[in-house]
């Protein structure tokens, strides 16, 4: 059985958190620099912001896709190997998408980059949890989170300074050096770890049906903006989506070692602070889309501007990343409650606030909120399973999270496609559509702050049964 040496090298258990870190690291630059150059990308390849959405859309479809595959996998053959594979993978594919030719070959390569991106995040979590001892666990993700929130607060501003004075493609070009410097330093830091328990057989038919019905499901939203939500062409990826998806279950379930051991259904700490998690992404994400086009299209802003205007988010996202995994006397649905209300509070006030100063501690607020239930969604469910599964465990987590961010992405651009007739830069409605989305978001959260304390009860008994379990 794999798991943590019981007297750990101090050398190697820094090095393996170094490498992790800077994973993170690299993973949210790419992601939020990215982001705030779809304007001008959108500008250079002759499209719209709306269509080039799927530059997101298809990499957070084939992240949540390839998180449970990629965690497992890591598990089953090794998670150094892994690691290895996905990073190549997603700098060769940051490669091409920085020398893409137009937006279809972009959105291809994002979509390949996010199979790279899910096994480096999946699976560099289950590394930290198998290397370090179970005490020092929650704190060592803890420090991968914050190193996360640096490459948030980093992203914006590089990617807008890059867009505005270079170009948007070095903004993924960029990821190919760090991915060859991350590839030394893992080969050299990181020691192989498996799940013992297993043979080296992988579930394909499972995977097929997973990816298969997250992508087809959230294809079928995205196609709403333009044939309406009652149209075939809506309904029917939607409604074999989800089939496919209630297949992988029925598959999990007889087959002999499934991607994912279907009890993590009866371990309520578990499901609490996923599904938490996953709500936490509608201030996240929805103040991530919409930030961008308001900074840019409604108050004129530059992408490098618009960059420097994020920081406070992502200072605050990468304070909640610290404080993530040192808050054990607190229970699960207390943390998430705060999280989802401060949250959603924060992006409230950004539908509401013009002026700058409290426009930008709005932004504080969001990211410390938003960024403590993205980060806790880790660390918690990470500290209620077996160390030697902590990969299928972390995939399980990054898939319902992304798989819902993805959903949210695809949902705010078909309300601004249609509040705005297709013209979102020269709407002038945008900024109000804008600020309702906001409040409505802001909202939600709330709402699912206040259910997540009250509904399901945790007690720290519960959590002490799994973590001995």
């Amino acid at each position: 059985m794999s798991g943590p040496s019981p007297v750990p090298d101090e050398r190697r258990l820094r090095g393996t958190l170094i490498a992790v870190s800077i994973m993170f690291l690299a993973v949210q630059i790419d992601f939020f620099a990215l982001n705030l150059a779809l304007p001008d990308m959108a500008r250079d390849l002759g499209v719209s912001v709306p269509q080039l959405q799927w530059v997101l859309s298809a990499y957070m479809i084939s992240v949540a896709s390839a998180f449970i595959a990629m965690g497992r996998v890591g598990d089953i053959l090794g998670r150094k190997r892994i690691l290895l594979v996905s990073t190549a993978i997603f700098g060769i594919a940051s490669l091409a998408g920085g020398l893409a030719p137009n937006e279809v070959a972009l959105i291809v390569a994002r979509a390949v980059q996010g199979v790279g991106a899910a096994g480096m995040v999946t699976v560099g979590i289950a590394t930290v949890t198998n290397a370090f001892p179970a005490k020092r666990v929650a704190g060592a993700i803890g420090i991968a989170y914050t190193a996360g929130g640096v490459g948030s607060a980093l992203g914006p501003l590089i990617g807008g300074l890059l867009t505005t004075f270079v170009t948007w493609r070095l903004v993924l070009l960029i990821n190919v050096p760090m991915t060859i410097l991350l590839m030394v330093l893992m080969y050299l830091s990181i020691d192989e770890s498996r799940d013992e328990t297993v043979p080296k057989r992988i579930d394909y038919r499972g995977i097929a049906a997973l990816a298969g019905g997250l992508v087809l499901a959230t294809f079928g939203v995205d196609s709403a903006q333009n044939f309406g939500w009652l149209s075939a062409n809506t309904l029917i990826p939607i409604a074999i989506g989800v089939a496919l998806i209630a297949a992988f279950f029925v598959i999990e379930r007889r087959v002999r070692f499934p991607l994912v051991d279907l009890r993590l259904l009866h371990n309520r700490p578990f499901n609490l602070v996923t599904l938490a998690g996953a709500a936490a992404q509608l201030p996240w994400v929805g103040t991530i889309f919409l930030s961008a086009i308001y900074l840019q299209d409604v108050r004129g802003l530059s992408a490098a501007v618009g960059g420097a205007v994020f920081l406070p988010m992502s200072v605050g996202a990468a304070i909640a990343g610290y404080y993530s995994g040192r808050l054990g006397r607190f229970l699960p649905q207390q943390i998430m409650a705060g999280a989802l209300v401060v949250g959603g509070g924060g992006v409230i006030g950004l539908g509401l606030i013009t002026p700058w100063i409290p426009y930008m501690i709005a932004l504080l607020v969001t990211g410390l909120g938003a960024g403590l239930g993205f980060a806790y969604a880790s660390v918690g469910t990470q500290t209620v399973v077996r160390p030697e599964r902590a990969g299928e465990a972390s995939g399980a987590v990054f898939t319902v999270v992304v798989s819902f961010s993805a959903i949210v992405v695809a949902v705010l651009s078909t309300v601004l496609a249609l509040g705005t007739g297709g013209d979102v830069a020269d709407s002038p409605d945008l900024e109000g559509i804008i600020s309702a989305l906001m409040v409505t978001l802001g909202g939600l959260s709330i709402v699912a702050g206040i259910v997540t304390l009250f509904a399901v009860r945790i007690t720290r008994e519960e959590i002490d049964e799994l973590q001995a379990s």
